[in-house]
């Protein structure tokens, strides 16, 4: 556990001196804030004109599908590149602590970005009539959805960058797996006219849990849905890694 803890401080601090995570997160917050309170559109949170925050929740996967592969294309993509991933490979740790490290360092910084999504709560509370008040349970759910979909789309991000060399490739193939695994079953399924086929191919989509969540439901079925997902991806990318380790 410590040597995961030290890679993901490790990252944390390459990030801090690069600036570009930082630069990602405040154009992300910025569009956030712009989208759902200041722009008329069928996502302002404002024009509903019932204080409702699931034009929020509908959207924001869609933007985190844009910022995680934007923060974490150079994760390993920079390491093979520069080749420091062979000082690495001649550390004392395992394929598996090093995909984790790596994980936990760009879950870290990307909850950074997420965090401040709280305001959006706190400030609809002000805004609304003193007698009500808004569901923070189902709220907190859909919260929840939101921090687990970012980490399926992270752990997407970081097995791509292990296989693809160039940060722009890395960047848009991540953006295609993690719209894919959001959207594409449920898109898929509407094409079968079979009631079984239909709940079996939107089952495998992330939208169709995330739906849940966001409505307030919490099933048992849902995190083990995600936990799949992230462990599949993360699996996958310790296996890469052998493989380049191996090749080297």
């Amino acid at each position: 556990m410590k040597v995961i803890v030290q890679i993901a401080l490790a990252d944390l601090k390459l990030a801090h001196r690069t600036k570009i995570g930082y630069l990602v997160i405040g154009v992300f917050l910025i569009v956030c804030s712009l989208l759902f309170w200041v722009v008329e559109n069928p996502y302002n949170i404002l024009s509903t004109g019932i204080g409702d925050l699931r034009p929020f929740f509908d959207l924001i996967p869609w933007l985190l599908a844009l910022l995680i592969p934007a923060i974490g294309m150079k994760n390993f993509t920079d390491e093979i590149q520069n080749r420091t991933i062979e000082v690495l490979f001649s550390k004392p740790i395992s394929m598996v602590q090093l995909v984790l490290g790596k994980f936990l360092g760009l879950m870290i910084f990307i909850g950074f970005s997420i965090i401040p999504l709280l305001i959006y709560f706190l400030t609809l509370q002000v805004l609304m009539i003193s007698e009500e008040s808004i569901e923070w349970i189902s709220h907190m759910s859909a919260l929840l959805g939101i921090f687990l979909t970012a980490l399926v789309f992270t752990s997407i991000t970081l097995c791509v960058s292990i296989i693809f060399n160039h940060s722009v490739l890395v960047f848009i193939i991540s953006l295609i797996i993690c719209c894919f695994q959001y959207y594409a079953w449920f898109y898929l399924a509407q094409f079968s006219n079979n009631a079984e086929w239909y709940h079996a191919l939107n089952r495998f989509g992330i939208l169709h849990y995330y739906n849940g969540l966001s409505r307030g439901i919490l099933n048992i079925s849902d995190m083990v849905y995600y936990l799949f997902n992230i462990l599949f991806f993360l699996h996958l990318s310790a296996l890469f890694l052998e493989r380049i380790k191996f090749q080297k």
